[in-house]
C-alpha cells in the first residue's frame, strides 16, 4: 500500500510449491523490481498490477506469494493510460496472457452477458435476427475459454485462427 500511495517501487521473491507443498523461490531466488500501481482481488486472492522491470511491461504477482518485500528508494515507473477497471475486464483469471483482438459470435440472448464481463462501450454489431458480434480485447487463456465454454454454444470465437484452434485444442482435450 506505501509503494502504490507513495509510487516508489519495490522488490521482493516470488515463490511456488512443490508437490509435496513445500515453498520454493521462483528463478533461484531472483528479486523482481516492481512499481505497483493497484491491488486487485480476484477469486479470493489479492493481486499487485503494475509495471515488471523482469518483464518490460504491465504484469501481475499474487500477492500472498510475494515473500521479503522491500521498499526502494526509485520512482515508480508509471503507465498514463493503465485503467484499473480495464485491465481486469482483458485479463481473465488475472492469467498474465499477451492481449489480443478476438471475435465472437453471439446468440442475441447472450448481450447481457457480454456486457457484464466488457462493459456497455464493448463493440458489438447486429450479423442477423438470432446474433450479434463481439470484438473484444483479452487474453487468450484457459479462464478465457473457459467463461466462453460456459455458455454451451452460444459464443463462439469467430477470429483469429490461431485463438479458435486453441480453444479446439482445448474442447478435444476435455472430451
Amino acid at each position: 500500500h506505501i509503494s502504490i500511495q507513495e509510487q516508489c517501487q519495490i522488490t521482493f521473491q516470488y515463490f511456488e510449491y512443490t508437490p509435496k507443498k513445500e515453498k520454493v523461490l521462483k528463478h533461484d531466488g531472483y528479486r523482481y523490481q516492481f512499481s505497483p500501481y493497484v491491488l486487485i482481488w480476484n477469486k479470493d486472492y489479492y493481486y499487485a498490477v503494475g509495471w515488471s522491470n523482469k518483464h518490460g511491461k504491465l504484469a501481475q504477482f499474487r500477492v500472498d506469494r510475494m515473500t521479503a518485500v522491500e521498499l526502494l528508494n526509485q520512482t515508480a515507473i508509471l503507465a498514463p493510460d493503465f485503467d484499473p477497471a480495464e485491465y481486469v475486464q482483458k485479463v481473465f483469471g488475472m492469467y498474465p496472457d499477451a492481449l489480443c483482438t478476438v471475435e465472437l459470435l453471439c446468440d442475441n440472448e447472450i448481450m447481457r452477458s457480454v456486457i457484464d464481463r466488457f462493459g456497455e462501450n464493448v463493440q458489438t454489431e447486429t450479423v442477423d435476427e438470432q446474433h450479434f458480434r463481439a470484438t473484444v480485447e483479452v487474453a487468450p487463456s484457459p479462464p478465457f475459454f473457459s467463461w466462453v465454454f460456459t455458455f454451451s454454444g452460444k459464443i463462439r470465437i469467430v477470429s483469429p485462427a490461431a485463438v479458435l484452434e486453441e480453444m479446439q485444442d482445448m474442447a478435444a482435450w476435455l472430451k
